[in-house]
């Protein structure tokens, strides 16, 4: 037998009634939330890891975080984080390092 917390199924289910109330006075957010939603679903093969930072790379993360915001191919994915710049920063610069890496030494 399988016992339903009846108010926390009633509070879920009004929440999905006003997400899709919300989304249809606002149809611009349809696929932005999608994405999220999405990727939090699948965000269970990401793993967490705890990094110590010095205050100067905070703070380029900080404007980094600012830049990305201004830019729509990246605000329209979804809200644009200190975490989602930290991982675009650091996808970017493993990339670069791995193609210098593939290339020929210069002679």
């Amino acid at each position: 037998m399988t016992i339903v917390d009846l108010d926390r199924e009633r509070r879920i289910q009004k929440l999905i009634r006003d997400l899709g109330d919300h989304l249809v006075q606002h149809p611009e957010l349809i696929t932005r939330t999608k994405t999220y939603l999405e990727n939090k679903t699948m965000a269970t093969s990401e793993k967490q890891i705890v990094v110590r930072l010095s205050s100067d790379l905070l703070s380029r993360l900080s404007w980094l975080e600012k830049q990305l915001e201004q830019q729509p191919d990246f605000s329209s994915v979804g809200r644009i984080t200190r975490s989602s710049a930290i991982r675009f920063a650091l996808n970017h610069a493993l990339q670069s390092l791995e193609n210098s890496f593939q290339q020929e030494p210069a002679r």
